[in-house]
């Protein structure tokens, strides 16, 4: 149980088009189209177990022009406000948004939820997930530092360099990026993930833009994103380790659908590779969803198959790899024969999963730990020699010991007087290989000198 404060006040606003009958609590029937009404009654119940205090309030006509969200708002009192109906997606946020607080009211926070239902669906599971969307996103708004849904700003940035800043600002693969919209979805995600685990459904990650729209009386609670290309594996993983079926639903922008088909792919080769079943990979008796559910990589996939690793129902012994590129962890390589030993690669690394230890007498060794490696390819973009390679895999051998050498590289001799490097440290023989149609003078000393720098000065 949640068990939340409300914090300055909050409310739910339910649409009279979703509740049965009237808006009269208790009374639950069909509404427009045949779907089945929500009993207030019952919502009520739901929600004021986890939010105590909780305000909730039904007003006519939400989904049918300005002026009742203006109505709505003069009647809200509160500064964090839920709006659900059936026409949710069609409703622009700021003119809700806008109404209310034009109507007087100091409303600082504002979720617009959508409860469209499936005709004939059971009145009972209808009310059952309404409650669990409602929940999650009054978890949202008054998740610390929340900020504005960016749903509604994703329709004008699909393909520009608005929807690029929208998706760098979210990516959980950044360096120690944990922004207030991660943090928030995050709480989102452990709400919905409970639910579903309590109700018996799947969770869908969902782009805003997707049609149709995930209704009430299906089989899954859909956690929407500001888009696709913020979600990792790490995502599918948390939710099959923790028993709950994930699944991937884009719209019809071809960056979009190319992602979710990725990450539906990789999806499938989980379930076939790592456990048996429609994607309930969780072990038996295992602990709920926690505290330390995480959606930030390299953390959440790391995490998910640990979880994961424990039950190993693989088929092939508990030994599994998958190499996609929707994997959210890297796998690092390097040519020693091309390296330079300038390191780079290790310095761009912001993780530490790349790292260069002394090796034997004149060599240098490159250690990689992939439990750290969040797959953003700032290593192999940065090398000079093009000797880093990187590929997107998924491999049970990660929850091994940490840090596993991956080249042992020669570096320069060392100078005869002082002992120190000839070349700064680096490969004499890669940078004279470059080196040699520019610079021939200086190819000849680096091949033959045995002197560094400053003792050739000194001579």
């Amino acid at each position: 149980m949640l068990t939340q404060p409300i914090a300055a006040g909050a409310a739910v606003v339910l649409c009279s088009d979703v509740v049965g009958g009237s808006s009269r609590a208790g009374r639950s029937g069909a509404v427009a189209g045949g779907a089945p009404g929500l009993s207030l009654e019952r919502l009520s119940f739901e929600l004021r177990r986890d939010f105590p205090g909780l305000r909730i309030v039904v007003a006519p006509g939400i989904c049918e022009s300005r002026a009742a969200a203006a109505r709505a708002g003069e009647r809200l009192g509160a500064r964090t406000v839920v709006v659900g109906c059936r026409r949710a997606r069609a409703i622009p946020a700021a003119a809700v948004f806008g109404s209310a607080t034009g109507a007087g009211e100091s409303v600082t926070t504002m979720r617009l939820v959508n409860l469209e239902a499936h005709d004939g669906a059971d009145p009972t599971a209808v009310a059952e997930q309404a409650a669990a969307r409602l929940r999650a996103s009054l978890v949202a708004a008054l998740c610390p530092g929340a900020e504005p849904p960016l749903v509604h700003s994703s329709r004008h940035a699909r393909g520009s360099v608005a929807r690029r800043r929208l998706v760098d600002a979210w990516r959980p693969d950044r360096a120690g990026v944990r922004t207030a919209g991660l943090v928030e979805l995050e709480a989102v995600a452990r709400a919905l993930t409970g639910d579903a685990r309590r109700l018996g459904l799947g969770v869908v990650i969902v782009c805003p833009e997707a049609a149709p729209s995930v209704r009430l009386g299906g089989g899954s609670l859909p956690l929407e994103v500001p888009s696709l290309e913020v979600v990792t594996a790490g995502w599918l993983l948390r939710l099959l380790a923790d028993g709950v079926d994930a699944e991937v639903l884009g719209c019809e922008d071809d960056s979009c659908a190319a992602r979710a088909e990725a990450l539906t792919g990789l999806r499938d080769q989980l379930v076939e590779v790592v456990g048996e079943g429609a994607g309930c990979l969780r072990p038996p008796g295992a602990e709920p969803p926690s505290a330390h559910f995480t959606l930030h990589e390299p953390e959440a996939t790391v995490s998910a198959m640990r979880a994961l690793g424990r039950v190993a129902r693989s088929t092939k012994g508990g030994a599994w790899r998958i190499e996609s590129p929707a994997a959210s962890l890297g796998e690092v390589g390097i040519a020693a024969e091309k390296c330079s030993a300038c390191q780079c690669c290790v310095t761009a690394c912001h993780t530490g999963a790349l790292r260069a230890d002394a090796g034997r007498v004149g060599s240098l060794r490159f250690v990689f730990d992939a439990s750290l490696c969040p797959a953003c390819g700032r290593c192999e973009s940065v090398c000079p020699e093009r000797a880093v390679s990187l590929r997107r895999v998924l491999d049970s051998a990660t929850l091994g010991p940490p840090g596993i050498p991956i080249a042992d590289v020669k570096s320069s001799p060392r100078c005869s007087r002082c002992g120190r490097p000839t070349a700064a440290g680096l490969t004499t023989t890669v940078v004279a290989e470059r080196l040699s149609a520019s610079h021939p003078r200086v190819v000849d000393r680096l091949r033959n000198a045995s002197l560094c720098g400053d003792c050739l000065l000194l001579r």
